[in-house]
Protein backbone atom coordinates (compact mmCIF):
# COMPACT_ATOMS: atom_id res chain seq x y z
CA UNK A 1 0.00 0.00 0.00
CA UNK A 2 1.13 3.47 -0.82
CA UNK A 3 1.27 6.62 0.91
CA UNK A 4 -1.79 7.53 -1.66
CA UNK A 5 -3.83 4.62 -1.23
CA UNK A 6 -6.67 4.52 0.91
CA UNK A 7 -6.92 8.68 1.33
CA UNK A 8 -10.18 10.59 0.71
CA UNK A 9 -7.58 12.15 -2.14
CA UNK A 10 -6.71 8.69 -3.58
CA UNK A 11 -5.72 8.63 -7.29
CA UNK A 12 -6.31 12.93 -7.34
CA UNK A 13 -2.81 14.01 -6.36
CA UNK A 14 -1.60 17.25 -7.33
CA UNK A 15 1.31 17.02 -9.60
CA UNK A 16 3.22 20.29 -7.71
CA UNK A 17 3.01 21.63 -4.87
CA UNK A 18 4.37 25.37 -3.99
CA UNK A 19 5.05 25.77 -0.26
CA UNK A 20 6.39 29.12 0.38
CA UNK A 21 7.57 29.25 3.96
CA UNK A 22 6.03 32.64 5.30
CA UNK A 23 8.50 34.78 7.55
CA UNK A 24 8.11 35.26 11.26
CA UNK A 25 8.83 33.37 14.45
CA UNK A 26 7.91 29.46 14.42
CA UNK A 27 6.46 29.17 10.78
CA UNK A 28 9.83 27.18 10.00
CA UNK A 29 8.69 24.38 12.69
CA UNK A 30 5.23 24.05 11.65
CA UNK A 31 6.48 22.32 8.30
CA UNK A 32 8.08 19.18 10.16
CA UNK A 33 4.32 18.91 11.22
CA UNK A 34 2.78 19.68 7.83
CA UNK A 35 4.98 16.83 6.26
CA UNK A 36 3.05 14.07 6.41
CA UNK A 37 0.02 15.81 4.75
CA UNK A 38 2.06 17.21 1.66
CA UNK A 39 2.93 13.77 0.62
CA UNK A 40 -0.64 12.64 0.53
CA UNK A 41 -1.01 15.94 -1.56
CA UNK A 42 1.48 16.40 -4.08
CA UNK A 43 3.59 13.87 -6.28
CA UNK A 44 6.40 16.76 -6.41
CA UNK A 45 7.16 20.02 -3.48
CA UNK A 46 8.67 22.59 -4.57
CA UNK A 47 9.27 24.73 -1.31
CA UNK A 48 10.01 28.57 -1.34
CA UNK A 49 12.47 29.49 1.08
CA UNK A 50 13.31 32.91 0.16
CA UNK A 51 11.70 33.99 3.74
CA UNK A 52 13.14 31.96 6.39
CA UNK A 53 15.92 32.97 8.78
CA UNK A 54 19.08 30.94 8.77
CA UNK A 55 17.99 29.01 12.17
CA UNK A 56 15.39 27.66 10.25
CA UNK A 57 17.19 25.46 7.82
CA UNK A 58 17.52 22.91 9.93
CA UNK A 59 13.66 22.19 10.14
CA UNK A 60 13.24 22.87 6.18
CA UNK A 61 16.46 19.71 6.22
CA UNK A 62 13.66 17.87 8.26
CA UNK A 63 11.15 18.81 6.19
CA UNK A 64 12.91 17.21 2.70
CA UNK A 65 14.30 14.34 4.75
CA UNK A 66 10.18 13.62 5.95
CA UNK A 67 9.00 14.28 2.15
CA UNK A 68 11.74 13.40 0.21
CA UNK A 69 11.34 9.49 0.78
CA UNK A 70 7.29 9.28 -0.57
CA UNK A 71 7.33 12.29 -2.80
CA UNK A 72 10.18 14.07 -4.97
CA UNK A 73 10.92 17.32 -2.95
CA UNK A 74 12.85 20.82 -4.10
CA UNK A 75 14.05 23.78 -2.61
CA UNK A 76 14.18 27.57 -4.25
CA UNK A 77 14.66 31.05 -2.57
CA UNK A 78 18.02 30.57 -0.85
CA UNK A 79 20.60 32.94 -0.64
CA UNK A 80 24.52 31.76 -0.96
CA UNK A 81 25.30 30.48 2.64
CA UNK A 82 22.01 28.90 2.96
CA UNK A 83 23.02 26.07 0.42
CA UNK A 84 26.31 25.33 2.13
CA UNK A 85 24.36 25.13 5.46
CA UNK A 86 21.67 22.84 3.81
CA UNK A 87 24.60 20.70 2.53
CA UNK A 88 26.27 20.21 5.80
CA UNK A 89 22.75 19.65 7.14
CA UNK A 90 22.74 16.12 4.88
CA UNK A 91 20.46 17.72 2.34
CA UNK A 92 21.43 16.28 -1.40
CA UNK A 93 22.51 19.22 -4.28
CA UNK A 94 20.14 17.49 -6.59
CA UNK A 95 17.28 19.53 -4.01
CA UNK A 96 18.21 22.66 -4.52
CA UNK A 97 16.80 24.52 -7.45
CA UNK A 98 18.59 28.37 -8.40
CA UNK A 99 16.24 31.26 -8.09
CA UNK A 100 12.52 31.34 -6.75
CA UNK A 101 9.48 29.72 -8.63
CA UNK A 102 7.48 31.37 -11.17
CA UNK A 103 4.43 33.87 -10.41
CA UNK A 104 1.03 31.86 -12.44
CA UNK A 105 0.47 33.15 -15.69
Amino acid sequence: MSAREGTANEGHTIPRLVLRVASGPGQAARLVDFADEVVLLAEEVVLDASDVPDDGLARVAAFVGAVSSRSKVKICGLRGPQVRQLFELGVDPAVILVGRPAAPA
